[in-house]
């Protein structure tokens, strides 16, 4: 017989898979809908009715898929641990996020090879620990064992120092919604909260951009943020409309042996002639600036399509059995509000699932962070064993 923790697993995760596959549909209208194809802040496929069928049945059908998987799936049995795991990486975390801010320029992210050196090596290091900070403090909410309101606020303080756009602003955005939502409290929560986020917000922009231009108005804002998160929707639907430089001119697996073949040249110094599109963030990146020398993560539904014969079937199958991992015991289900947090907050975990066959890459690193992070549980405090780790038997 089904236990109810693991029926409220599959229920939230099918319900938060089939969300990160549907959402590209929300946004790409919301693309289409408030620009015209040549007001657009960067180049977009010709809309064609044909192109946009296949768009909504694919990212419904994988969404669906995935959430079928979750219906199946089984987790893995926990690993307990004390109170003083977590908040060893809450101050790991915190001292690469430092070390992130000293060493790695606020504009690192956006110049070609910017993250290349040991500054991008700290900088990726420090997303990871974050994120599984973030992951292992929200368990620990859940699971009523908790954290000091003091350890929140200088996590949050060492995260703040790396932002660098809008990005990280609504990371940790996500994480507090997620980790002060609490049922029977709503009303007055969400008088708090809509302060707190429009503060980060003005944050995340003022980092963003070194001066705020003078064009700058809430009009441009709007159709700013729009267009920054319709970019992987806006890139999957020229991808399907064969507008993409990927399949026309290099195919998947061509960019997949020329990022394994530039990093582990970097490992070893044997520096090679470099070919362009580098990598496939850089390639997705071309489609819609029409320059190289940038990176855009394609996001989950277009990582999934591109990478097409079996693995099209293999990446739904994954993302189910990392959120099912994560969201059993997990004691509410969670809402539509939640649901969009999540989005947010796991981006480092799916928006670049087409670079989790390179091996040599951050980006598996960080899912196989999140997936180790959502095995943890904690040992109940009555028991007094601080920093200890056992198998899951369904005892304590």
């Amino acid at each position: 017989m089904m236990s109810s923790s693991l029926f409220l697993a599959r229920r939230n995760a099918a319900a938060l898979v089939f969300f990160l596959y549907f959402q590209e549909i929300i946004w790409f209208a919301f693309s289409r809908i408030f620009f015209s194809q040549e007001g657009h802040f960067y180049n977009v496929a010709p809309f064609d009715w044909l192109y946009f069928f296949c768009y909504v049945v694919l990212a419904v059908f994988l969404g669906l898929l995935s959430s079928f998987f979750c219906l199946f799936l089984k987790p893995l049995p926990k690993i307990y641990v004390g109170k003083g795991v977590l908040y060893l990486t809450i101050y790991l975390s915190c001292f690469l996020n430092l070390l992130t801010y000293v060493l790695v320029s606020d504009r690192a992210r956006y110049e070609s090879g910017g993250l290349v050196s040991g500054g991008g090596g700290v900088y990726f290091f420090a997303v990871a620990a974050s994120l599984v900070s973030m992951i292992l403090i929200l368990k620990s909410k859940f699971e009523d064992v908790g954290v000091g309101l003091k350890t929140i606020v200088v996590f949050c303080f060492f995260y703040a120092l790396t932002v660098d756009g809008l990005a990280k602003v609504l990371t940790l955005a996500s994480f507090l919604y997620l980790y002060w939502y609490k049922k029977g409290v709503k009303a007055r929560y969400f008088l708090f909260f809509p302060f707190l986020f429009m503060g980060l917000m003005w944050y995340g922009i003022h980092e963003k951009f070194s001066e705020i231009p003078d064009y700058f108005s809430g009009n441009f804002f709007s159709s700013w943020v729009i267009a920054r998160f319709s970019i992987p929707a806006e890139q999957a639907y020229t991808y399907l409309s064969g507008h993409s430089i990927v399949g026309e001119f290099v195919s998947y697996w061509d960019l997949i042996s020329r990022a394994m073949f530039d990093r582990f040249s970097l490992l070893t110094g044997d520096y090679r002639e470099t070919l362009f599109p580098r990598t496939i963030s850089e390639a997705f990146y071309y489609d819609v600036h029409h320059v190289y020398g940038g990176g855009s993560s394609p996001g989950l539904f277009l990582g999934t399509l591109v990478q097409g014969g079996w693995l099209f079937w293999i990446v739904p199958l994954l993302i189910s059995f990392l959120m099912i991992q994560y969201f059993y015991k997990y004691k509410y289900r969670i809402s539509f509000f939640q649901i969009c947090a999540y989005s947010f907050l796991l981006k480092p975990v799916y928006s670049n699932v087409a670079e989790y066959f390179v091996v040599i890459s951050f980006v598996l690193f960080i899912a196989l962070c999140f997936f180790l992070a959502s095995l943890v549980s904690f040992v109940p405090e009555r028991d007094g064993e601080c920093l200890s780790m056992r198998a899951d038997n369904g005892k304590y």
